[in-house]
């Protein structure tokens, strides 16, 4: 943000310099004041500024709603989950557990929180791991 607005500054004042000339006499447009140009390029680079800071803040906060909405979901998902009658359990693509009902602890007889981040094969028997472990290959 802070080099936008130090570019947009920078070149504003440059086009100044460029219409100015290096005189008051040498001024390219003939019969205007430089001041008014200045003063012109100047808000332009102010507008400029502004528009730029709406759009990050525009941004800023639809980020936020979207952060929002994803832990709203997360917490809905979390609670339906929890509520199942059954055992459940989310594990992710490395089969590592991140998600467990206190049905499943209960059934397996784990303290709570004890089976997060332990592979699923932990809760499956020694033939269907071995069966498993075929499939893996």
């Amino acid at each position: 943000m802070g080099l936008a607005v130090f570019t947009t500054h920078h070149m504003a004042m440059m086009a100044a310099y460029f219409f100015k000339g290096a005189s008051e006499e040498s001024f390219i447009l003939n019969g205007s004041d430089p001041h008014l140009l200045v003063l012109g390029v100047a808000g332009v680079s102010i507008l400029t500024t502004i528009l730029i800071l709406m759009v990050v803040l525009s941004e800023t906060s639809r980020q936020r709603s979207s952060n929002r909405t994803l832990e709203e979901t997360d917490a809905w998902s979390r609670k339906m989950i929890e509520s199942a009658p059954d055992g459940m359990v989310v594990a992710n693509l490395e089969g590592i557990m991140t998600l467990v009902n206190s049905k499943l602890e209960k059934m397996f007889g784990d303290a709570s929180g004890e089976l997060l981040d332990q592979s699923i094969e932990l809760l499956v028997s020694s033939d269907t791991h071995a069966w498993n472990q075929t499939l893996k290959h």
